[in-house]
């Protein structure tokens, strides 16, 4: 099997190309991405395919970086390819978000050629990463610490629209493709630089391994690797259908049963947690991050803080895994029609001749009182709500008589007529001392509106 047909064959294998598909192809100018260029354009006609080219000069290698831009224009002419070029300063990007210089140019890369995408309607993004690259990828992560799904390396696809057409192919065949079509290509020089992890581990950890303890190590890895993706795309499946069944999606983030969680398996328990840890931010979950939770199962009546503004309680026999809002103080009238608070939450106030079966989150007041001398704040620390037959009792202790969440306490407004709370809103009310009346109500409705 020739080089084009062992790539063609990995492109039909894994569905990385449909008829007609619109392709963005990045080259660097080195020699993988111009293996990738070129195999490509020759597949081009029997996939019926419109490619472009996008190339990102980091700014970090001064008239080398500016060769390199140059030279992928050049392929771009050479090729008859439409040619999109970016400038960045990868430097003072990875200072602002505090990250590595490779981390902070593989963000700029793809937000270049994701936003190139979106302005031109272009479908895929192909990308050259290659089985070499893969294999140092797996054992860059292993020397972290990771988990299978780290260890399943980089995906072939992904949902965004991103392909690696040369991931089932070695960085030696890519040279002898690129030597038997006499493709030139240019070299980073930053490749050799070993202050960079990813150029230890190519130029010294995996050569001491072929060397001194299997001289098939690429092939065995891109062999397990293929083993781990496909039991972490079973694991996916079953961790997927557990966070369905167990964890509840709620206003303020997440809920579940502890009685629940106990009765499973840990590695699915474990997992759901991390599933909803991650819908809730974009800051990197750990492990202890997850334990933390996990141990809380065992508790009642406490929380742990995972990251700015997440926050996870057990309470009344549930976790609740909250996403933290804080709003400003309010005190505004009561108006006819709709009131909205600041929270989203709001008031709805409306003429009816008779009352319906009664609900917490409705009242009805008397037709002859006024909606303007009735107002609405959140509750204040010694708050008391008087209670038929009951004398008054700290708002406070109504909310958690209800079991009401602390962390959903704020969320519950009252509503004072001449300084005296009538209705802690949604919960309890106090409405003995207005007269009845046969002339029709004023309606009251609370919406939470989260």
């Amino acid at each position: 099997m020739t080089f084009l047909e062992k790539v063609k064959k990995h492109i039909k294998d894994n569905a990385l190309l449909s008829n007609g598909d619109s392709v963005l192809v990045a080259v660097s100018g080195g020699a993988d991405s111009v293996c990738l260029l070129d195999v490509l354009c020759a597949l081009k006609d029997e996939f019926s395919l419109s490619l472009f080219i996008a190339h990102v000069n980091h700014g970090l290698r001064g008239e080398e970086a500016d060769r390199d831009e140059a030279f992928a224009k050049e392929l771009s002419l050479k090729y008859g390819l439409p040619f999109f070029s970016k400038k960045a300063d990868v430097k003072r990007a990875s200072s602002e978000m505090k990250c590595s210089l490779e981390e902070a140019g593989r963000h700029i890369r793809y937000a270049f050629f994701h936003e190139l995408c979106a302005d031109n309607g272009i479908k895929k993004i192909a990308t050259a990463h290659n089985k070499n690259d893969n294999i140092e990828t797996v054992c860059m992560r292993f020397m972290r610490g990771t988990g299978l799904k780290g260890l399943s390396g980089i995906p072939v696809k992904t949902p965004d629209g991103i392909i690696r057409p040369l991931l089932s192919v070695s960085r030696n065949e890519i040279e002898e493709y690129l030597s038997e079509q006499s493709c030139p290509f240019v070299t980073d020089s930053s490749n050799f630089d070993d202050d960079f992890t990813r150029n230890k581990v190519r130029h010294h950890l995996i050569p001491y391994i072929l060397e001194n303890h299997n001289e098939n190590f690429i092939d065995t890895l891109s062999c397990e690797i293929l083993g781990f993706q496909e039991a972490e795309a079973f694991i996916e499946s079953q961790v997927s259908h557990f966070f369905k069944a167990s964890i509840k999606k709620e206003p303020f983030g997440y809920s579940a049963f502890c009685k629940d969680l106990k009765q499973a398996d840990v590695f699915l328990v474990k997992s759901a947690i991390l599933k909803t840890l991650r819908n809730l931010t974009e800051e990197e979950i750990t492990r202890t991050n997850v334990q933390s939770v996990f141990v809380l199962l065992s508790e009642e009546n406490s929380s742990v803080s995972i990251k700015k503004g997440v926050t996870v309680y057990v309470l009344y026999g549930k976790l609740f895994f909250v996403k933290e809002k804080t709003f400003p103080f309010f005190e505004m009238s009561l108006i006819m029609g709709k009131t909205q608070l600041p929270t989203g939450a709001y008031i709805t106030c409306e003429e009816v001749l008779k009352k319906e079966l009664p609900e917490k989150h409705t009242i009805y007041l008397p037709m002859d009182v006024k909606p303007e001398d009735f107002t609405i704040r959140p509750r204040l620390p010694g708050d008391k709500m008087k209670l038929q037959n009951l004398g008054h009792k700290k708002i406070k202790d109504i909310l958690i008589d209800e079991k009401i969440p602390s962390f959903l306490r704020d969320n519950f407004p009252v509503l004072r007529y001449k300084n005296e709370i009538i209705w802690l809103c949604g919960i309890r009310e106090n409405l003995e001392d207005f007269q009845k009346t046969n002339e029709g109500y004023l309606k009251l409705t609370y919406f939470r509106g989260e």
